[in-house]
């Protein structure tokens, strides 16, 4: 009995520790991929305003660019990070990183909202992207700038965190599980003594339980 008794303790500590570690370990990759995503928009909405700092427009309405941006992945030809500038639907300036190609913009942002959204890049990768129109007082056109990012780059991220988080999760899981068998064995001691007793009794070599 007290090793059938052990066995049902130690397989239902087993299920309830994995149970408990799965969803662990789900709602931390949940977690971490918000966390990442978010800081990801922060930083194309930080290239945005750095595109619309650098932007000036001539009495005659043409965009001129007092710098261009110092992220070197926009200079690095199909990075996956780019970012051009159209007004009134015909490109005006663009990152090399681009090289020959556009940003095919599905739904331009209208009213000065910044919108986010996903497409395909030139190099047919998928792109997070921040689109937002910008009205400068010189010109009655506005600017619709585009800046976009790998969504690779998130799930590079989610996946090193997965593995790092599986890996402490199975550490801790074999810990926990190992406490658990010598905490039932421990803890069933008396029990056993106490069948030990009781064999004694049947066998007639004690005449009551100590």
């Amino acid at each position: 009995m007290p090793n059938s008794l052990t066995l049902r303790l130690v397989f239902a500590s087993f299920a309830w520790i994995g149970a408990t570690l799965l969803v662990t370990a789900v709602l931390l990759v949940i977690l971490f991929r918000g966390h990442i995503e978010q800081r990801f928009e922060t930083l194309l909405f930080d290239h945005l305003e750095e595109l619309v700092a650098a932007s000036e427009l001539t009495p005659q309405g043409t965009l001129q660019m007092t710098w261009r941006p110092s992220d070197p992945r926009f200079n690095r030809p199909h990075s996956g990070w780019y970012w051009e500038i159209f007004q009134s639907g015909v490109s005006v300036d663009r990152s090399g990183s681009l090289w020959r190609e556009h940003l095919k913009v599905t739904e331009p942002a209208v009213g000065g909202i910044p919108k986010i959204q996903q497409f395909s890049g030139p190099e047919d990768e998928p792109l997070q992207v921040l689109i937002q129109e910008i009205t400068f007082p010189e010109v009655e056109s506005p600017l619709l700038f585009v800046v976009a990012g790998p969504v690779e780059d998130i799930e590079e991220n989610v996946r090193a965190f997965t593995g790092q988080v599986a890996i402490t999760l199975t550490v801790l899981g074999i810990g926990l599980l190992l406490v658990v068998w010598f905490q039932v064995r421990f803890g069933l001691r008396p029990l056993q003594a106490l069948q030990k007793a009781l064999g004694g009794i049947r066998k007639g070599k004690a005449q009551g339980l100590p």
